[in-house]
């Protein structure tokens, strides 16, 4: 709940939620409910935005100004896979 958080000087919202499409937009919501007027910054995957047919209304309704698209093999070095490269393995 926002009470929570009354005793902190909060500046600005960092999260890495779950990597779930629906439970990121939960979080989003979630969070834009607690802190409407404070900049967020979500991590997730690219197929999180990248993989619905209606992601370009989502996006508009939550008001998101900037997507920054990481290169695919920027965790390589603490053996995350890619969503692709998942895909690969389970279907192997």
């Amino acid at each position: 709940t926002k009470e929570d958080f009354e005793d902190f000087e909060i500046d600005c919202i960092v999260s890495n939620p779950p990597f779930s499409d629906l439970l990121s937009f939960q979080f989003l919501e979630h969070s834009l409910k607690l802190f409407p007027n404070l900049p967020h910054v979500f991590i997730v995957p690219n197929y999180i935005l990248d993989n619905s047919k209606n992601r370009s209304n989502d996006l508009k309704k939550y008001n998101i100004t900037k997507i920054v698209k990481l290169d695919p093999h920027i965790f390589k070095a603490s053996n995350v896979v890619s969503f692709n490269e998942f895909l690969s393995i389970i279907n192997a």
